[in-house]
């Protein structure tokens, strides 16, 4: 056990230091990347005030299940803060995040082998396929490919009736869930197994009801702690609450994808990250996952823990073209992110067995014995991730100029504005154009110390904490400064009509709002306001 936590900590550890050496250039930054970034900062500060209900905004028409990940990042944010920016402090805690799942998955796969040491090739692994860029990205998809390495082990040792391990796959099932829509499917299936096999495994096995029964109870806590937010919006909004839209979505008739076309995305998204290693022609790329599935069922054992790791990435691949099959959203890697960790560890039992037949015929040859081979491939992968982090950073793309110049554009209007301590500012958009533009103003307000709230119509983006309605339940003033938004003159033409190389045209935003006098105000500015 002590082995085990050594290795798993050593290689979490390790993988940190890889991480943030090939981020280095992404630390520090001028300001927030784009929108989806700064709706994220907008929800944890909701969090921070204990109002957070829901998960981030979805193109799909709804807000993710859950606000799990802000809480996560309100609490990593206020011991962080003394040190680093907000932005740096909620980079640092999804990487920590990230490695403290992968390092619980590290330890978990040391425990399935009697070779411990192959632990050590799952933070390397990650590292690829899953990126440094994504182990460092606070955005809702970014942290799900760590959490659900961990889950799918946790399911391993539930699948051998260890109902222990039930509570951990709740909460890890439960933060998985609330950062994305797409989870919950891939998340029940595979539970779903496991369970199967624990009590057909009980079923020939002597056992106290205590050793089910507490398990149990434990697991439903969990569940009860991680749901709590969600599950206490639809009881007092009912169809209108969150979970009421995302239910109401499913159930209404969309356009979906061919199941044809969801299995090649999928698979195209296999032979991508898994031609990282190779850099083949894409033709050639694609016969790499089916190499990588005929590895698999042949070398890894077809009875014990690998066993059932091996038909949980299967029943993982059948629901992930299922489900895509199902979406209504245009088909993209991010709605399944998830779907990287059955790509990782379906890499990893290829790698341990390649690295176990490799070394079973050096070992006699050159007089080494099969343990110390095994640690030396585990070093080296090790030592490669870390010397490509210190040889090889990200070269950080110039910091979005958009987005910074959206910020002081942002800080131009609330200068204007004015925001008097005690008064409530009712603020309209009156275009979906403005939803980049419009969370930019949302934080410019908060560092002012203003108080606002925003029209029912931006409960999508903003959550419903951050609505008028909502803030006139709670007891906020019935009567607000009303802040109206609005772009002036004609819009771009579509990206693709542009001629290459034109310039984005720079867009007139106006704000009529009345000051403290009862005056009627107005200011227009020019500036690139759209999204970003």
């Amino acid at each position: 056990m002590l082995y085990r936590a050594f290795l798993s900590l050593f290689g979490s550890l390790l993988l940190l230091a890889s991480v943030l050496l090939w981020n280095r250039h992404a630390l520090s930054a001028p300001c927030v990347k784009n929108m989806d970034r700064a709706y994220t900062h907008l929800s944890v500060e909701i969090a921070k005030r204990g109002e957070a209900f829901e998960g981030a905004f979805s193109h799909a028409g709804f807000r993710h299940p859950g606000p799990a990940l802000f809480y996560y990042l309100a609490g990593a944010g206020l011991v962080l803060s003394p040190f680093m920016s907000n932005e740096d402090s909620y980079r640092v805690a999804v990487l920590a995040l990230n490695c403290a799942a992968l390092g619980l998955a590290a330890f978990l796969l040391a425990g399935l082998t009697a070779h411990r040491t192959y632990a050590l090739l799952l933070p390397a692994l990650a590292f690829v396929v899953i990126t440094p860029r994504t182990l460092f990205d606070y955005w809702n998809p970014c942290p799900v490919p760590a959490l659900a390495c961990a889950y799918l082990l946790a399911l391993v040792y539930l699948a051998h009736a260890r109902f222990w391990f039930l509570p951990l796959a709740c909460l890890l099932g439960g933060f998985t869930a609330h950062c994305h829509i797409s989870t919950p499917p891939f998340l029940t299936a595979t539970l779903l197994y496991a369970l199967g096999a624990a009590i057909l495994r009980r079923r020939g096995e002597s056992g106290t009801r205590s050793a089910v029964a507490l398990p149990l109870v434990a697991s439903l806590a969990v569940s009860l702690v991680m749901w709590w937010g969600p599950l206490s919006d639809w009881w007092r909004f009912g169809s209108e609450s969150n979970l009421g839209v995302i239910a109401r979505s499913f159930l209404e008739e969309h356009r979906t994808a061919s199941l044809n076309r969801a299995f090649w995305a999928v698979w195209h998204l296999a032979a991508k990250r898994l031609n990282i290693f190779f850099g083949l022609p894409e033709d050639a790329s694609n016969f790499l996952p089916l190499v990588l599935v005929g590895l698999v069922a042949v070398t890894t054992p077809k009875r014990g823990a690998f066993f059932h790791l091996r038909l949980l990435l299967l029943v993982s691949w059948i629901v992930t073209v299922l489900a895509l099959s199902r979406s209504f959203q245009p088909l993209a890697d991010y709605l399944i992110s998830y779907f990287l960790a059955p790509i990782v560890l379906a890499l990893f039992l290829a790698v341990v067995a390649i690295v176990e037949w490799v070394a079973k015929i050096l070992s006699p040859r050159v007089g080494l014995a099969a343990g110390r081979c095994r640690l030396s491939a585990c070093g080296i992968a090790l030592v490669l991730v870390l010397a490509s982090a210190i040889r090889h950073p990200d070269p950080g793309a110039s910091h979005k100029r958009d987005s910074c110049s959206l910020m002081r554009f942002a800080d131009r209007f609330v200068t204007a504005l004015d925001p008097k301590p005690g008064a409530t500012y009712a603020i309209t958009p009156t275009t979906l154009e403005l939803r980049g533009f419009t969370v930019f103003f949302a934080l410019s307000m908060l560092e002012h110390g203003a108080q606002f709230c925003f029209d029912d119509q931006w409960e999508h983006y903003v959550g419903r904490a951050l609505t008028c309605s909502y803030r006139l339940r709670e007891g906020s003033p019935a009567e607000a400064v009303q802040v109206e938004v609005a772009l002036i003159g004609d819009p771009p033409a579509p990206r693709k009509q542009r001629p290459r190389g034109s310039p984005l045209r720079r867009r007139q935003v106006q704000m009529n709002w009345i000051d403290a006098q009862g005056r009627a105000r107005s200011l227009e500015l020019s500036g690139r306001a759209g999204n970003s």
